[in-house]
């Protein structure tokens, strides 16, 4: 995966930070759709993105944080019996560490848990994407 991200936070009195992020992210993510008695089927996901809010705590310079909210993300399947495409809603929950590495640079790794919704495809019934991720990133704060 690899993508853009942008949001904002504010330190509160009490060293806890409260903010919002958005992200876009190109996947490529692929998997098997299967059902009794069907093969090569498949499902890509291409593009993942999330808008969330997020809250953390600040100690000195690393912030531990939990985040949730909106998912989405563009997939298309691939079956013996058709193709199905669009746009999939869901959510988004997890959690991750910033470090500031400077007072305006930042490294992060991140746990997310996301879910999107079930989609009826032709002889395969009920696909869904249930993903889990593990990201990192360095952001620039203006």
């Amino acid at each position: 995966m690899g993508g853009v991200q942008a949001g904002y936070n504010q330190q509160l009195p009490n060293k806890f930070v409260v903010g919002v992020e958005a992200d876009m992210d190109y996947s490529g993510i692929e998997g098997k759709a299967s059902s009794t008695g069907t093969a090569g089927n498949k499902a890509r996901l291409d593009t993942l993105g999330t808008v969330r809010g997020r809250v953390g705590y600040a100690f000195d310079r690393v912030m531990p944080y939990v985040t949730g909210g909106y998912a989405g993300g563009n997939e298309k399947i691939t079956t013996s019996t058709g193709n199905s495409s669009g746009w999939r809603n869901g959510y988004a929950l997890g959690g991750g560490v910033d470090y500031a590495i400077t007072n305006n640079v930042s490294a992060r790794v991140e746990g997310l848990y996301v879910g999107l919704e079930n989609k009826n495809v032709g002889t395969i019934g009920k696909v869904g994407n249930d993903i889990g991720l593990i990201r990192t990133g360095v952001n620039y704060k203006f």
